[in-house]
Protein backbone atom coordinates (compact mmCIF):
# COMPACT_ATOMS: atom_id res chain seq x y z
CA UNK A 1 0.00 0.00 0.00
CA UNK A 2 1.33 3.44 -0.92
CA UNK A 3 2.06 6.05 1.75
CA UNK A 4 -0.64 8.38 0.44
CA UNK A 5 -3.24 5.62 0.66
CA UNK A 6 -2.21 4.81 4.23
CA UNK A 7 -2.43 8.49 5.20
CA UNK A 8 -5.89 8.79 3.64
CA UNK A 9 -7.01 5.62 5.42
CA UNK A 10 -5.76 6.99 8.73
CA UNK A 11 -7.41 10.37 8.12
CA UNK A 12 -10.75 8.60 7.62
CA UNK A 13 -10.35 7.43 11.21
CA UNK A 14 -9.27 10.93 12.34
CA UNK A 15 -5.68 9.78 12.87
CA UNK A 16 -3.21 12.37 11.63
CA UNK A 17 0.47 11.66 10.94
CA UNK A 18 3.17 14.26 10.39
CA UNK A 19 6.96 14.46 10.31
CA UNK A 20 8.96 16.56 12.78
CA UNK A 21 12.77 16.56 12.88
CA UNK A 22 12.92 13.19 11.15
CA UNK A 23 10.42 11.57 13.54
CA UNK A 24 6.90 10.36 12.84
CA UNK A 25 4.20 12.06 14.97
CA UNK A 26 0.79 10.40 15.33
CA UNK A 27 -2.15 12.52 16.56
CA UNK A 28 -5.35 10.75 17.56
CA UNK A 29 -7.90 10.50 20.32
CA UNK A 30 -7.47 7.84 22.97
CA UNK A 31 -8.72 4.53 21.63
CA UNK A 32 -8.49 5.48 17.94
CA UNK A 33 -5.15 3.73 17.32
CA UNK A 34 -6.01 0.03 17.50
CA UNK A 35 -3.42 -2.77 17.56
CA UNK A 36 -3.90 -3.29 13.82
CA UNK A 37 -3.46 0.41 13.01
CA UNK A 38 -0.37 0.67 15.21
CA UNK A 39 1.16 -2.29 13.37
CA UNK A 40 0.28 -0.72 9.99
CA UNK A 41 2.12 2.48 11.00
CA UNK A 42 5.15 0.57 12.31
CA UNK A 43 5.41 -1.58 9.19
CA UNK A 44 5.35 1.51 6.93
CA UNK A 45 7.21 4.00 9.13
CA UNK A 46 10.11 4.68 6.76
CA UNK A 47 7.81 4.99 3.75
CA UNK A 48 5.55 7.42 5.62
CA UNK A 49 8.49 9.50 6.82
CA UNK A 50 9.92 9.78 3.32
CA UNK A 51 6.56 10.81 1.86
CA UNK A 52 5.80 13.35 4.59
CA UNK A 53 9.28 14.88 4.43
CA UNK A 54 8.92 15.43 0.67
CA UNK A 55 5.34 16.69 0.85
CA UNK A 56 5.44 20.30 2.03
CA UNK A 57 1.64 20.45 2.30
CA UNK A 58 1.67 18.05 5.23
CA UNK A 59 1.42 19.61 8.72
CA UNK A 60 4.73 20.64 10.32
CA UNK A 61 4.97 21.48 13.99
CA UNK A 62 7.55 23.74 15.58
CA UNK A 63 10.08 21.76 17.62
CA UNK A 64 10.70 22.46 21.31
CA UNK A 65 14.27 23.63 21.88
CA UNK A 66 16.35 23.96 25.07
CA UNK A 67 15.71 27.11 27.08
CA UNK A 68 18.18 29.97 27.06
CA UNK A 69 20.72 30.58 29.83
CA UNK A 70 18.65 33.08 31.84
CA UNK A 71 16.03 30.35 32.41
CA UNK A 72 18.38 27.76 33.92
CA UNK A 73 16.78 27.48 37.38
CA UNK A 74 13.81 29.79 36.89
CA UNK A 75 11.05 29.23 34.33
CA UNK A 76 7.45 30.35 33.85
CA UNK A 77 4.59 28.06 34.74
CA UNK A 78 2.92 26.31 31.84
CA UNK A 79 -0.72 27.24 31.24
CA UNK A 80 -1.82 23.93 32.78
CA UNK A 81 0.29 24.50 35.87
CA UNK A 82 -1.13 27.99 36.43
CA UNK A 83 -4.62 26.62 36.95
CA UNK A 84 -3.52 23.98 39.48
CA UNK A 85 -1.40 26.54 41.33
CA UNK A 86 -4.42 28.87 41.51
CA UNK A 87 -6.63 26.07 42.88
CA UNK A 88 -3.98 25.06 45.43
CA UNK A 89 -3.62 28.65 46.64
CA UNK A 90 -7.39 29.08 46.80
CA UNK A 91 -7.86 25.97 48.91
CA UNK A 92 -4.67 26.52 50.93
CA UNK A 93 -3.29 23.13 49.96
CA UNK A 94 -5.36 20.33 48.47
CA UNK A 95 -4.89 16.60 47.91
CA UNK A 96 -7.39 16.72 45.05
CA UNK A 97 -4.63 16.53 42.43
CA UNK A 98 -2.52 13.77 44.00
CA UNK A 99 -1.75 11.05 41.43
CA UNK A 100 -1.01 7.70 43.11
CA UNK A 101 0.25 4.42 41.66
CA UNK A 102 0.34 1.39 43.98
CA UNK A 103 2.20 -1.88 43.33
CA UNK A 104 1.89 -5.18 45.17
CA UNK A 105 5.47 -6.53 45.33
CA UNK A 106 6.38 -10.15 46.09
CA UNK A 107 10.04 -11.00 46.66
CA UNK A 108 13.13 -9.57 48.36
CA UNK A 109 12.81 -5.91 47.39
CA UNK A 110 16.05 -4.02 48.16
CA UNK A 111 14.81 -0.81 49.75
CA UNK A 112 18.19 0.92 49.57
CA UNK A 113 18.18 0.18 45.84
CA UNK A 114 14.64 1.55 45.54
CA UNK A 115 15.85 4.76 47.17
CA UNK A 116 18.78 5.00 44.72
CA UNK A 117 16.48 4.39 41.74
CA UNK A 118 14.02 7.08 42.85
CA UNK A 119 16.88 9.49 43.46
CA UNK A 120 18.10 8.92 39.89
CA UNK A 121 14.62 9.46 38.44
CA UNK A 122 14.29 12.73 40.35
CA UNK A 123 17.74 13.78 39.10
CA UNK A 124 16.77 12.94 35.50
CA UNK A 125 13.45 14.78 35.55
CA UNK A 126 13.85 18.35 36.79
CA UNK A 127 10.09 18.78 37.22
CA UNK A 128 10.11 16.34 40.17
CA UNK A 129 12.50 18.66 42.06
CA UNK A 130 10.77 21.87 40.99
CA UNK A 131 8.88 24.09 43.42
CA UNK A 132 6.63 27.07 42.75
CA UNK A 133 7.83 30.46 44.02
CA UNK A 134 6.40 33.95 43.81
CA UNK A 135 7.96 36.01 41.01
CA UNK A 136 7.80 39.77 40.49
CA UNK A 137 4.67 39.53 38.32
CA UNK A 138 3.52 35.92 38.56
CA UNK A 139 4.46 32.58 40.14
CA UNK A 140 7.45 30.78 38.64
CA UNK A 141 9.06 27.37 38.59
CA UNK A 142 12.26 27.07 40.60
CA UNK A 143 14.39 23.99 39.86
CA UNK A 144 16.39 22.68 42.82
CA UNK A 145 19.90 21.42 42.07
CA UNK A 146 20.28 19.90 45.52
CA UNK A 147 17.56 17.78 47.04
CA UNK A 148 17.00 15.12 49.67
CA UNK A 149 14.88 12.09 48.92
CA UNK A 150 14.01 9.46 51.50
CA UNK A 151 11.91 6.38 50.98
CA UNK A 152 9.26 6.11 53.69
CA UNK A 153 9.49 2.62 55.22
CA UNK A 154 6.74 1.01 57.29
CA UNK A 155 6.51 -2.49 58.79
CA UNK A 156 3.17 -4.22 59.42
CA UNK A 157 4.49 -7.80 59.17
CA UNK A 158 3.97 -8.55 62.87
CA UNK A 159 0.24 -7.73 62.84
CA UNK A 160 -2.47 -10.31 62.16
CA UNK A 161 -4.25 -10.17 58.79
CA UNK A 162 -7.26 -8.11 59.88
CA UNK A 163 -5.25 -5.51 61.79
CA UNK A 164 -2.62 -5.43 59.04
CA UNK A 165 -5.24 -4.74 56.34
CA UNK A 166 -6.93 -2.05 58.41
CA UNK A 167 -3.60 -0.33 59.12
CA UNK A 168 -2.56 -0.60 55.48
CA UNK A 169 -5.82 0.97 54.32
CA UNK A 170 -5.35 3.76 56.87
CA UNK A 171 -1.75 4.38 55.74
CA UNK A 172 -2.78 4.53 52.09
CA UNK A 173 -5.66 6.89 52.91
CA UNK A 174 -3.27 9.08 54.89
CA UNK A 175 -0.82 9.26 51.98
CA UNK A 176 -3.48 10.01 49.38
CA UNK A 177 -5.12 12.69 51.52
CA UNK A 178 -1.87 14.48 52.40
CA UNK A 179 -1.37 17.57 50.19
CA UNK A 180 1.95 18.46 48.60
CA UNK A 181 3.46 21.79 49.64
CA UNK A 182 4.06 23.13 46.14
CA UNK A 183 6.52 25.76 47.34
CA UNK A 184 8.76 23.33 49.28
CA UNK A 185 8.25 19.63 48.55
CA UNK A 186 9.61 17.31 45.93
CA UNK A 187 6.73 16.51 43.57
CA UNK A 188 7.00 12.79 44.30
CA UNK A 189 6.67 10.74 47.46
CA UNK A 190 7.40 7.00 47.68
CA UNK A 191 6.51 4.61 50.51
CA UNK A 192 7.05 0.90 51.09
CA UNK A 193 4.88 -1.05 53.52
CA UNK A 194 6.20 -4.49 54.52
CA UNK A 195 3.31 -6.94 54.93
CA UNK A 196 4.99 -10.36 55.21
CA UNK A 197 8.52 -11.44 56.11
CA UNK A 198 9.40 -15.09 56.75
CA UNK A 199 12.55 -16.85 57.92
CA UNK A 200 12.90 -18.56 54.55
CA UNK A 201 13.06 -15.24 52.71
CA UNK A 202 9.45 -14.84 51.62
CA UNK A 203 8.66 -11.15 51.45
CA UNK A 204 5.58 -9.23 50.34
CA UNK A 205 4.81 -5.55 50.52
CA UNK A 206 3.17 -2.58 48.89
CA UNK A 207 5.13 0.10 47.01
CA UNK A 208 3.24 3.38 46.77
CA UNK A 209 4.22 6.20 44.41
CA UNK A 210 2.46 9.55 44.71
CA UNK A 211 3.05 12.53 42.41
CA UNK A 212 1.30 15.88 42.17
CA UNK A 213 -0.59 16.54 38.95
CA UNK A 214 1.27 19.85 38.52
CA UNK A 215 4.33 17.73 37.68
CA UNK A 216 2.69 14.67 36.16
CA UNK A 217 -0.09 13.15 34.06
CA UNK A 218 -1.22 9.67 33.02
CA UNK A 219 1.56 9.34 30.44
CA UNK A 220 4.08 10.38 33.11
CA UNK A 221 2.95 7.62 35.47
CA UNK A 222 3.64 5.10 32.73
CA UNK A 223 7.09 6.61 32.15
CA UNK A 224 7.84 6.52 35.87
CA UNK A 225 6.85 2.87 36.01
CA UNK A 226 9.00 1.94 33.00
CA UNK A 227 12.05 3.86 34.20
CA UNK A 228 11.79 2.42 37.70
CA UNK A 229 11.83 -1.15 36.35
CA UNK A 230 14.75 -0.53 33.98
CA UNK A 231 16.86 1.27 36.58
CA UNK A 232 16.16 -1.24 39.36
CA UNK A 233 17.24 -4.11 37.13
CA UNK A 234 20.42 -2.28 36.01
CA UNK A 235 21.43 -1.15 39.50
CA UNK A 236 20.70 -4.61 40.90
CA UNK A 237 23.19 -5.98 38.37
CA UNK A 238 25.62 -3.17 39.28
CA UNK A 239 25.35 -1.84 35.74
CA UNK A 240 25.15 1.84 34.72
CA UNK A 241 21.83 3.43 33.86
CA UNK A 242 20.50 2.16 30.50
CA UNK A 243 18.51 5.39 30.03
CA UNK A 244 19.73 8.02 27.60
CA UNK A 245 20.20 11.48 29.10
CA UNK A 246 17.28 13.77 28.44
CA UNK A 247 17.92 16.55 25.92
CA UNK A 248 14.92 18.55 27.15
CA UNK A 249 13.12 19.18 30.43
CA UNK A 250 9.61 20.29 31.31
CA UNK A 251 10.86 23.84 31.93
CA UNK A 252 12.02 23.94 28.29
CA UNK A 253 8.48 23.14 27.23
CA UNK A 254 7.01 25.82 29.54
CA UNK A 255 9.36 28.49 28.10
CA UNK A 256 8.64 27.33 24.54
CA UNK A 257 4.90 27.35 25.17
CA UNK A 258 4.93 30.88 26.56
CA UNK A 259 6.94 32.22 23.61
CA UNK A 260 5.18 30.19 20.90
CA UNK A 261 1.69 31.05 22.06
CA UNK A 262 2.47 34.77 22.10
CA UNK A 263 2.71 34.69 18.33
CA UNK A 264 -0.26 34.86 15.97
CA UNK A 265 0.20 31.18 15.11
CA UNK A 266 -2.76 30.13 17.27
CA UNK A 267 -5.01 33.05 16.39
CA UNK A 268 -6.96 30.98 13.89
CA UNK A 269 -7.49 28.19 16.41
CA UNK A 270 -8.62 30.61 19.12
CA UNK A 271 -11.07 32.16 16.64
CA UNK A 272 -12.46 28.68 15.98
CA UNK A 273 -13.08 28.04 19.69
CA UNK A 274 -14.63 31.47 20.20
CA UNK A 275 -17.15 30.75 17.46
CA UNK A 276 -17.68 27.14 18.49
CA UNK A 277 -18.39 27.99 22.14
CA UNK A 278 -20.42 31.18 21.69
CA UNK A 279 -23.48 31.04 23.99
CA UNK A 280 -22.55 27.55 25.17
CA UNK A 281 -24.31 26.47 28.40
CA UNK A 282 -22.40 27.66 31.45
CA UNK A 283 -23.27 24.45 33.29
CA UNK A 284 -24.91 21.19 32.24
CA UNK A 285 -28.65 20.71 32.75
CA UNK A 286 -28.66 17.18 34.16
CA UNK A 287 -31.10 17.11 37.07
CA UNK A 288 -29.35 17.43 40.42
CA UNK A 289 -30.58 15.40 43.34
CA UNK A 290 -29.25 18.02 45.79
CA UNK A 291 -28.66 21.77 45.43
CA UNK A 292 -25.20 22.56 44.08
CA UNK A 293 -22.92 23.73 46.96
CA UNK A 294 -21.43 27.21 46.72
CA UNK A 295 -17.98 25.55 46.56
CA UNK A 296 -17.10 22.21 44.96
CA UNK A 297 -16.87 19.40 47.50
CA UNK A 298 -15.00 16.88 45.29
CA UNK A 299 -16.30 13.89 47.25
CA UNK A 300 -16.86 11.04 44.84
CA UNK A 301 -18.27 7.59 44.41
CA UNK A 302 -18.58 5.41 41.34
CA UNK A 303 -20.77 3.01 39.40
CA UNK A 304 -19.23 0.59 36.94
CA UNK A 305 -20.40 -1.97 34.37
CA UNK A 306 -19.08 -4.04 31.48
CA UNK A 307 -20.64 -4.29 28.05
CA UNK A 308 -20.68 -7.90 26.76
CA UNK A 309 -17.91 -8.77 24.29
CA UNK A 310 -20.38 -9.28 21.41
CA UNK A 311 -21.88 -5.85 21.96
CA UNK A 312 -18.39 -4.35 22.28
CA UNK A 313 -17.45 -5.93 18.94
CA UNK A 314 -20.62 -4.54 17.34
CA UNK A 315 -19.78 -1.07 18.66
CA UNK A 316 -16.33 -1.25 17.05
CA UNK A 317 -17.64 -2.53 13.70
CA UNK A 318 -20.57 -0.07 13.66
CA UNK A 319 -18.20 2.82 14.38
CA UNK A 320 -15.92 1.76 11.52
CA UNK A 321 -18.87 1.50 9.11
CA UNK A 322 -19.76 5.11 9.94
CA UNK A 323 -16.13 6.32 9.74
CA UNK A 324 -16.00 6.93 13.47
CA UNK A 325 -13.67 5.72 16.18
CA UNK A 326 -15.34 3.67 18.95
CA UNK A 327 -14.79 6.65 21.25
CA UNK A 328 -16.67 9.00 18.88
CA UNK A 329 -19.52 6.52 18.55
CA UNK A 330 -19.85 6.15 22.32
CA UNK A 331 -19.64 9.92 22.73
CA UNK A 332 -22.58 10.24 20.33
CA UNK A 333 -24.62 7.90 22.53
CA UNK A 334 -23.65 9.61 25.78
CA UNK A 335 -24.46 13.09 24.41
CA UNK A 336 -27.85 11.90 23.15
CA UNK A 337 -28.76 10.28 26.49
CA UNK A 338 -27.67 13.41 28.37
CA UNK A 339 -29.82 15.55 26.07
CA UNK A 340 -32.86 13.43 26.93
CA UNK A 341 -32.17 13.76 30.65
CA UNK A 342 -31.37 17.46 30.58
CA UNK A 343 -34.13 18.57 28.18
CA UNK A 344 -31.49 20.35 26.11
CA UNK A 345 -30.01 19.78 22.65
CA UNK A 346 -26.83 21.67 23.53
CA UNK A 347 -24.49 19.20 25.24
CA UNK A 348 -20.93 20.09 26.25
CA UNK A 349 -18.50 17.35 27.29
CA UNK A 350 -14.74 17.51 27.84
CA UNK A 351 -12.12 14.94 26.83
CA UNK A 352 -8.36 14.77 27.55
CA UNK A 353 -5.61 14.53 24.91
CA UNK A 354 -1.98 13.64 25.67
CA UNK A 355 -0.73 16.89 24.05
CA UNK A 356 2.71 15.47 23.25
CA UNK A 357 2.60 16.30 19.58
CA UNK A 358 6.37 16.69 19.27
CA UNK A 359 8.37 13.47 19.63
CA UNK A 360 10.97 15.20 21.82
CA UNK A 361 8.30 15.54 24.56
CA UNK A 362 7.49 11.84 24.73
CA UNK A 363 10.23 10.82 27.26
CA UNK A 364 9.45 13.65 29.71
CA UNK A 365 7.60 13.43 33.00
CA UNK A 366 5.40 16.49 33.36
CA UNK A 367 1.92 17.98 33.11
CA UNK A 368 1.25 18.06 29.35
CA UNK A 369 -2.30 16.74 29.05
CA UNK A 370 -4.80 19.15 27.51
CA UNK A 371 -8.61 19.18 27.60
CA UNK A 372 -10.73 19.51 24.47
CA UNK A 373 -14.30 20.82 24.60
CA UNK A 374 -16.79 18.78 22.55
CA UNK A 375 -19.98 20.78 22.01
CA UNK A 376 -22.70 18.68 20.41
CA UNK A 377 -26.08 19.59 18.93
CA UNK A 378 -28.34 16.56 19.36
CA UNK A 379 -31.23 18.07 17.37
CA UNK A 380 -30.84 16.27 14.03
CA UNK A 381 -33.54 14.71 11.91
CA UNK A 382 -31.78 11.42 11.16
CA UNK A 383 -29.26 9.23 12.92
CA UNK A 384 -26.94 9.52 9.91
CA UNK A 385 -26.96 13.33 10.13
CA UNK A 386 -26.23 13.16 13.85
CA UNK A 387 -23.26 10.79 13.47
CA UNK A 388 -21.85 12.98 10.69
CA UNK A 389 -22.15 15.95 13.04
CA UNK A 390 -20.30 14.03 15.77
CA UNK A 391 -17.46 13.25 13.37
CA UNK A 392 -17.18 16.94 12.43
CA UNK A 393 -17.12 18.02 16.09
CA UNK A 394 -14.22 15.65 16.81
CA UNK A 395 -12.34 16.46 13.63
CA UNK A 396 -12.53 20.20 14.25
CA UNK A 397 -11.59 19.87 17.92
CA UNK A 398 -8.59 17.74 17.05
CA UNK A 399 -7.47 20.21 14.37
CA UNK A 400 -7.58 23.02 16.95
CA UNK A 401 -6.11 21.21 19.95
CA UNK A 402 -2.97 23.38 20.30
CA UNK A 403 -4.75 26.01 22.39
CA UNK A 404 -4.19 25.19 26.09
CA UNK A 405 -7.49 24.79 27.90
CA UNK A 406 -6.47 27.35 30.51
CA UNK A 407 -5.67 29.92 27.82
CA UNK A 408 -9.01 29.18 26.17
CA UNK A 409 -10.82 29.94 29.44
CA UNK A 410 -8.96 33.25 29.63
CA UNK A 411 -9.66 34.17 25.99
CA UNK A 412 -13.37 33.47 26.40
CA UNK A 413 -13.52 35.58 29.58
CA UNK A 414 -15.27 32.77 31.41
CA UNK A 415 -16.48 33.94 34.79
CA UNK A 416 -14.87 31.87 37.53
CA UNK A 417 -17.24 30.09 39.86
CA UNK A 418 -16.13 28.00 42.82
CA UNK A 419 -19.21 25.77 42.52
CA UNK A 420 -18.35 24.25 39.13
CA UNK A 421 -15.61 23.90 36.51
CA UNK A 422 -15.42 26.32 33.57
CA UNK A 423 -16.74 25.35 30.08
CA UNK A 424 -17.64 21.75 30.97
CA UNK A 425 -18.40 19.66 34.03
CA UNK A 426 -18.66 16.22 32.39
CA UNK A 427 -15.43 14.47 31.37
CA UNK A 428 -15.35 11.53 28.96
CA UNK A 429 -12.10 9.63 28.45
CA UNK A 430 -10.98 6.34 26.96
CA UNK A 431 -8.22 3.88 27.86
CA UNK A 432 -6.89 6.08 30.65
CA UNK A 433 -5.62 3.22 32.86
CA UNK A 434 -1.95 4.13 32.45
CA UNK A 435 1.23 2.83 33.93
CA UNK A 436 1.20 0.14 36.56
CA UNK A 437 -1.53 -1.89 34.88
CA UNK A 438 1.03 -2.82 32.25
CA UNK A 439 3.34 -4.19 34.95
CA UNK A 440 0.83 -6.91 35.84
CA UNK A 441 2.74 -10.11 36.63
CA UNK A 442 6.12 -8.60 35.64
CA UNK A 443 9.13 -10.60 36.87
CA UNK A 444 12.26 -8.65 37.74
CA UNK A 445 15.33 -9.62 39.75
CA UNK A 446 13.41 -12.30 41.65
CA UNK A 447 10.52 -9.92 42.18
CA UNK A 448 6.93 -9.99 41.02
CA UNK A 449 5.02 -6.73 40.52
CA UNK A 450 1.32 -6.32 40.00
CA UNK A 451 -1.21 -3.56 40.45
CA UNK A 452 -2.45 -3.37 44.02
CA UNK A 453 -6.16 -4.16 44.12
CA UNK A 454 -7.73 -1.12 45.72
CA UNK A 455 -10.47 1.18 44.55
CA UNK A 456 -9.26 4.77 44.34
CA UNK A 457 -11.71 7.55 43.56
CA UNK A 458 -10.22 10.65 41.99
CA UNK A 459 -12.96 13.19 41.31
CA UNK A 460 -12.30 16.44 39.49
CA UNK A 461 -15.63 17.02 37.69
CA UNK A 462 -19.34 16.62 38.36
CA UNK A 463 -19.25 13.42 36.32
CA UNK A 464 -16.18 11.60 34.98
CA UNK A 465 -16.85 8.67 32.64
CA UNK A 466 -13.91 6.42 31.84
CA UNK A 467 -14.09 3.86 29.00
CA UNK A 468 -11.58 1.00 29.04
CA UNK A 469 -11.19 -2.07 26.84
CA UNK A 470 -10.56 -5.13 29.04
CA UNK A 471 -10.37 -8.59 27.48
CA UNK A 472 -12.33 -7.46 24.37
CA UNK A 473 -15.09 -6.02 26.59
CA UNK A 474 -15.81 -2.37 27.17
CA UNK A 475 -15.82 -1.34 30.83
CA UNK A 476 -17.50 1.88 31.93
CA UNK A 477 -16.77 3.64 35.19
CA UNK A 478 -19.01 6.56 36.18
CA UNK A 479 -17.33 8.62 38.91
CA UNK A 480 -19.77 11.17 40.27
CA UNK A 481 -19.88 14.03 42.77
CA UNK A 482 -21.95 12.79 45.70
CA UNK A 483 -22.76 16.36 46.76
CA UNK A 484 -25.08 16.75 43.72
CA UNK A 485 -25.84 13.23 42.43
CA UNK A 486 -26.83 9.98 44.09
CA UNK A 487 -25.96 6.44 43.08
CA UNK A 488 -29.51 5.55 42.06
CA UNK A 489 -29.59 8.31 39.45
CA UNK A 490 -26.18 7.33 38.04
CA UNK A 491 -27.38 3.72 37.83
CA UNK A 492 -30.38 5.01 35.85
CA UNK A 493 -28.09 6.96 33.50
CA UNK A 494 -25.98 3.85 33.02
CA UNK A 495 -29.06 1.72 32.27
CA UNK A 496 -30.39 4.27 29.78
CA UNK A 497 -26.97 4.49 28.13
CA UNK A 498 -26.93 0.71 27.68
CA UNK A 499 -30.40 0.74 26.11
CA UNK A 500 -29.38 3.61 23.82
CA UNK A 501 -26.23 1.75 22.70
CA UNK A 502 -28.42 -1.16 21.59
CA UNK A 503 -30.61 1.25 19.61
CA UNK A 504 -27.66 3.05 17.97
CA UNK A 505 -25.97 -0.22 17.02
CA UNK A 506 -29.25 -1.56 15.64
CA UNK A 507 -30.11 1.45 13.47
CA UNK A 508 -26.71 2.98 12.58
CA UNK A 509 -26.63 0.91 9.38
CA UNK A 510 -29.84 2.70 8.33
CA UNK A 511 -28.70 6.36 8.34
CA UNK A 512 -32.14 7.70 7.38
CA UNK A 513 -33.58 6.40 10.69
CA UNK A 514 -35.25 9.29 12.49
CA UNK A 515 -33.29 10.17 15.60
CA UNK A 516 -36.42 10.84 17.66
CA UNK A 517 -37.68 7.30 17.16
CA UNK A 518 -34.78 5.82 19.15
CA UNK A 519 -35.63 4.69 22.66
CA UNK A 520 -33.57 4.60 25.82
CA UNK A 521 -36.18 3.77 28.47
CA UNK A 522 -37.57 0.33 29.21
CA UNK A 523 -41.33 0.06 29.81
CA UNK A 524 -40.87 -0.32 33.58
CA UNK A 525 -38.81 2.91 33.61
CA UNK A 526 -41.56 4.74 31.71
CA UNK A 527 -44.24 3.52 34.10
CA UNK A 528 -42.13 4.47 37.13
CA UNK A 529 -41.52 7.94 35.69
CA UNK A 530 -45.19 8.49 34.89
CA UNK A 531 -46.12 7.36 38.38
CA UNK A 532 -43.65 9.82 39.90
CA UNK A 533 -44.78 12.72 37.70
CA UNK A 534 -48.52 12.06 37.81
CA UNK A 535 -48.90 10.76 41.34
CA UNK A 536 -50.72 7.61 42.44
CA UNK A 537 -53.35 5.98 40.24
CA UNK A 538 -56.84 7.36 40.93
CA UNK A 539 -59.85 5.21 40.08
CA UNK A 540 -62.84 7.04 38.57
CA UNK A 541 -66.41 6.22 39.53
CA UNK A 542 -68.57 4.40 36.96
CA UNK A 543 -70.40 7.64 36.18
CA UNK A 544 -67.21 9.67 35.50
CA UNK A 545 -66.14 10.31 31.91
CA UNK A 546 -62.69 11.55 30.97
CA UNK A 547 -63.91 14.82 29.42
CA UNK A 548 -65.88 15.61 32.59
CA UNK A 549 -62.74 15.08 34.69
CA UNK A 550 -60.72 17.35 32.37
CA UNK A 551 -63.38 20.06 32.55
CA UNK A 552 -63.16 20.01 36.33
CA UNK A 553 -59.36 20.20 36.14
CA UNK A 554 -59.57 23.18 33.76
CA UNK A 555 -61.61 25.07 36.34
CA UNK A 556 -59.61 24.03 39.38
CA UNK A 557 -56.08 24.05 37.83
CA UNK A 558 -56.55 26.17 34.72
CA UNK A 559 -52.89 27.17 34.20
CA UNK A 560 -51.30 23.85 35.16
CA UNK A 561 -49.59 21.96 32.34
CA UNK A 562 -51.70 19.11 31.00
CA UNK A 563 -49.78 17.99 27.89
CA UNK A 564 -46.12 18.19 26.83
CA UNK A 565 -44.38 17.14 23.61
CA UNK A 566 -40.96 17.82 22.04
CA UNK A 567 -41.81 21.37 21.01
CA UNK A 568 -44.65 22.77 23.13
CA UNK A 569 -46.92 22.39 26.13
CA UNK A 570 -50.61 22.99 26.84
CA UNK A 571 -52.49 23.98 30.00
CA UNK A 572 -55.70 22.31 31.21
CA UNK A 573 -57.72 25.37 30.18
CA UNK A 574 -56.24 25.36 26.65
CA UNK A 575 -56.77 21.59 26.36
CA UNK A 576 -60.41 21.91 27.39
CA UNK A 577 -60.98 24.78 24.92
CA UNK A 578 -59.36 22.85 22.06
CA UNK A 579 -61.41 19.74 22.92
CA UNK A 580 -64.62 21.79 22.91
CA UNK A 581 -63.73 23.31 19.52
CA UNK A 582 -63.11 19.86 18.07
CA UNK A 583 -66.37 18.53 19.55
CA UNK A 584 -68.43 21.40 18.08
CA UNK A 585 -66.75 20.93 14.69
CA UNK A 586 -67.53 17.21 14.66
CA UNK A 587 -71.17 17.79 15.66
CA UNK A 588 -71.81 20.56 13.11
CA UNK A 589 -69.79 19.29 10.15
CA UNK A 590 -70.05 15.54 10.57
CA UNK A 591 -73.20 15.14 12.71
CA UNK A 592 -71.34 13.08 15.29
Amino acid sequence: MKAEQIINQLQDKLILVSATNGSLVVEAENGAVTTEIAQLIRDNKEQLLAYLSDNKDQPQRQAVSPRVANYQNIAPLSFSQRRLWFIDQLRKGSAEYNMPAILDVTGPLDLNLVECVCHEIIRRHEILRTVIIEGELEPQQYIKDDFNFNLRRLDLSSANNVIMQNRLDALIDEELSTPFNLSEDLMIRVSYVLLEQSDIGLQRGVLLFNMHHIASDGWSIELLSQEFMLLYQAFNEQSPSPLVDLSLQYADYAVWQKEWLQESLLEEQINYWQQQLTDAPVVHNLPLRKPRPSEKQSIGDFVSCRLPSKLSERITSTAQQNKLSPFMFLHAVFAWVFSQHSNSNDIVIGTPVANRLQPELEPLIGFFVNNLVLRTNTKHRTLGDYLTHIRTVHSDAQANQDVPFEQLVECLNVERNLSHDPLFQIMLSMNSDFGVAEQQGLKLAGLSFKKYDREMIALKFDLDIDITYIDSEIELRWTYDTSIFDGEYIETLNRHFYNAVLEFVRYASVPETKLKQLKFMAEEDKLALLSRLCGPVKLLSDQSLIHNVLEKQSVKYSTNIALVDDTSSMSYRALNERANQLAHYLRVQHHV
